[in-house]
């Protein structure tokens, strides 16, 4: 984590830089500003999910330990009990929260892109928005099915918040129902993590490939002004010199 920290600072300290460099250019200010404060939010992303995955874990602990301590008789009354002190729901809450706001980010990254590319009709770069990431939101759909599967949940479990909570209160009345619930949250919770971390790979690549195309304008701008201050410079206007003035040679002579 404080790598990634470290590498945040790096690239919002390079972007900076460009921005300063077109002080005269809005657009490009504004551009960078958008590709930082996304890639803020992804690292939020990330410790959001990493968080959801320890409270799904803490609280399997919790129900494994009372399995193993209660009667099979009260087993399933006080694991509800248990459910619902520890607000479970709100934690599969979290994590479709997580899920809707990943992809939706990953469209306003892609749509990012493919404004800069219209904005900058000379910018090529090997790095590829669309293809890129319209793998990266169709393996996440999968993953998310493939743990719904594995679990024995309905796939369509997380496309509504209603549904959803629907399933998590037929599921919770049990132990073993609890534990189905939990291990497709889990399962979940461990591909965003993989997958907002794949997300930020791309949103780096994206942002380090429009960074080197804006220094590289800059640059060639600099080069262009540099020129003509040569030329310009090399120019001399009639002059006095120590009390004379220079006196250009007649036609006649």
């Amino acid at each position: 984590m404080k790598a990634h920290k470290r590498m945040i600072a790096a690239l919002i300290v390079a972007a900076l830089g460009v921005s300063d460099a077109n002080a005269g250019n809005p657009v490009g200010s504004t551009e960078i500003t958008q590709i930082l404060n996304n890639l803020q939010l992804v690292s939020s992303y990330a410790e959001q999910a990493q968080q959801t995955v320890h409270q799904f874990n803490m609280y399997q602990s919790m129900l494994q330990n009372l399995k193993q301590s209660l009667p099979s008789a009260l087993l399933d009354q006080q694991a509800l009990q248990l459910w619902n002190n520890s607000n479970m729901t709100q934690t599969f809450r979290n994590l479709r929260t997580l899920v809707v706001n990943g992809q939706k980010l990953d469209y306003s990254l892609s749509t990012q892109d493919q404004m800069f590319k219209r904005l900058h009709p000379g910018y090529t770069s090997t790095f590829n928005s669309k293809d890129g990431y319209q793998d990266w939101s169709d393996d996440t759909h999968a993953a998310v099915q493939n743990a719904m599967a594995v679990a024995g949940v309905q796939s369509d479990g997380m496309q509504s918040e209603q549904d959803m909570v629907r399933e998590l209160q037929a599921r919770s009345q049990s132990a073993d129902g609890q534990l189905s619930m939990l291990k497709a949250g889990n399962d979940i919770g461990v591909a965003i993590v993989g997958q907002i971390q794949q997300l930020r790979q791309l949103q780096i690549a994206q942002m380090t490939a429009q960074n080197h195309y804006l220094e590289a304008q800059t640059s060639m701008k600099d080069q262009d002004k540099q020129g003509l201050s040569v030329i310009y410079g090399n120019i001399r206007s009639p002059k006095y010199v120590k009390g004379t003035r220079t006196i250009p040679p007649s036609d006649s002579q």
